[in-house]
């Protein structure tokens, strides 16, 4: 008896070739997270350093780091940056 050749359907190789796809960009993205960290933490300026990152959907996350204070926020929405930023400001002009 002669065993039948597999071919993969074309639905198949799409799905396989999205999973890889996808796979990538999620260490692209987790690269450039931790080398955008690293610059934040690394650095010798006293101003917060912010940056993007994303979630598994693609959404725009925000983070940043404070090195005055060693203070810092992940995965925070734009609204909720810009509070911190805001309360670091008035935080360090009522010193």
């Amino acid at each position: 008896m002669r065993s039948q050749a597999y071919w993969p359907t074309p639905n198949l190789v799409d799905a396989l070739h999205h999973s890889a796809a996808s796979l990538g960009n999620t260490c692209q993205r987790t690269a450039k997270n931790v080398w955008q960290w690293a610059i934040a933490h690394l650095s010798t300026s006293n101003e917060p350093h912010t940056w993007q990152s994303y979630d598994k959907n693609g959404n725009v996350l925000w983070n940043a780091y404070d090195p005055r204070t060693g203070q810092c926020v992940s995965k925070a929405s734009v609204t909720e940056l810009r509070i911190w930023l805001e309360k670091r400001y008035y935080d360090q002009s009522a010193q």
